[in-house]
């Protein structure tokens, strides 16, 4: 039987073990214990417009004891051609210098801020997590053609820079929900505008945290739990204990969306 709503395919698949974790709002649900997260400005780096995903990957990493990585770094290994001689957009002149400063450009080159942009594809693609224990996952609801949707600038991803593609929404929870609670990650999502980092939900909220919010006090921050099903979402699971979230049993829906050859189909 469908589910009625995307909440209710959200409840269905919680944990309803009294011993499991629930939200400061004591709704059943699943969440990570963040205690540590990373934003816009950390460092003194002027990462607003384009930095969303770098401090994702530094938050991930500090959640898994792993060696911090400057953004700066990152940037350098990702990005070493971001900069053009032609501007694209308006930028703010004193901004844009400063940026350059930090960035270790020279002053005459024009930075881009799209160009400065990565997804999560790019944080396997460039080892800015063990990639051994990463996947990229792209979500894509029935109603989003897929094509248009990778079309979207900065046209970064491709089809086949994602292990697996799925429109499947009860698919897509359940690797969402499995990589919280079995792998005990949180999940790096973007939806080519904003990225955020998921750690849970509950009744009614995806529990994420926010690099874009620059007030530490609101970095652990909630988005409708609905926005997880009504709109595309690339994802990049990190599994350093080797839980294989490919392998969730699940009765997938076959995409009525035309999908490629080299997708790989939830099984």
């Amino acid at each position: 039987m469908k589910k009625d709503t995307m909440a209710d395919v959200a409840t269905d698949a919680m944990p309803t073990d009294a011993s499991t974790n629930t939200t400061t709002k004591s709704k059943p649900g699943f969440s990570l214990k963040i205690t540590k997260w990373f934003k816009y400005g950390d460092g003194a780096v002027r990462d607003h417009g384009w930095g969303c995903v770098y401090r994702n990957v530094q938050t991930v990493r500090a959640f898994n004891d792993l060696p911090h990585i400057d953004i700066l770094t990152i940037v350098r290994r990702c990005r070493p051609l971001a900069c053009s001689h032609e501007k694209t957009r308006p930028c703010d002149k004193t901004a844009d210098a400063k940026r350059k400063s930090c960035l270790g450009m020279d002053a005459s080159a024009v930075v881009n801020l799209i160009d400065l942009w990565i997804e999560p594809p790019d944080i396997k693609r460039y080892k800015l997590l063990p990639v051994e224990n990463a996947r990229a996952v792209l979500f894509c609801p029935d109603h989003v053609k897929l094509e248009s949707f990778l079309r979207r600038a900065p046209r970064l991803s491709k089809l086949e820079d994602f292990d697996e593609v799925t429109c499947n929404k009860e698919r897509w929870f359940e690797l969402l929900r499995t990589a919280t609670t079995v792998a005990k990650q949180p999940v790096v999502i973007d939806d080519k505008c904003m990225s955020f980092l998921f750690y849970g939900a509950d009744a009614d909220s995806a529990l994420v945290v926010d690099p874009h919010q620059t007030n530490t006090a609101k970095g652990l921050s909630m988005l409708p739990l609905h926005t997880l099903f009504n709109k595309p979402w690339m994802a990049l699971f990190y599994e350093p204990r080797s839980t294989d979230t490919a392998q969730v049993p699940v009765s997938p829906r076959p995409c009525s969306t035309r999908r490629s050859g080299s997708i790989r189909p939830p099984s």
